[in-house]
């Protein structure tokens, strides 16, 4: 059976035990995921501005093992932001906000929001 609601993805992500944390400092976006997630999984962050589509990214993730992902990219801009992880299938969802300019870390926690993508 497809997990097509975003309740579905937020229940997989809970059965999975799957909590995640995200960082950005220098260029790079380091993500760092705990649980049951699967080492074959590529995943992709979305950083989604609440108004402004044209600042939208998402953000291919590279694997470093254990648990651990990383991208280089210059990540700009003020205010809030909302953060999705999922991987390819889109079979779970982690979801929080972060607010610019992204030097601090913020925790991804399975959960539905009024604004998911």
């Amino acid at each position: 059976m497809a997990v097509t609601t975003l309740s579905d993805k937020a229940a997989e992500a809970r059965r999975l035990g799957l909590a995640a944390r995200a960082g950005w400092q220098t260029g790079v976006l380091r993500v760092t995921v705990t649980g049951q997630v699967d080492a074959r999984d590529s995943l992709s962050l979305q950083i989604v501005h609440p108004t402004q589509d044209q600042l939208d990214k998402t953000i291919p993730l590279t694997a470093l093992g254990q648990g651990t992902y990383e991208a280089r990219i210059e990540l700009t801009g003020q205010g809030k932001r909302h953060v999705i992880l999922e991987p390819a299938d889109q079979r779970w969802r982690l979801q929080g906000d972060w607010h610019a300019p992204f030097n601090e870390e913020t925790s991804l926690h399975a959960g539905t929001t009024p604004h998911g993508a």
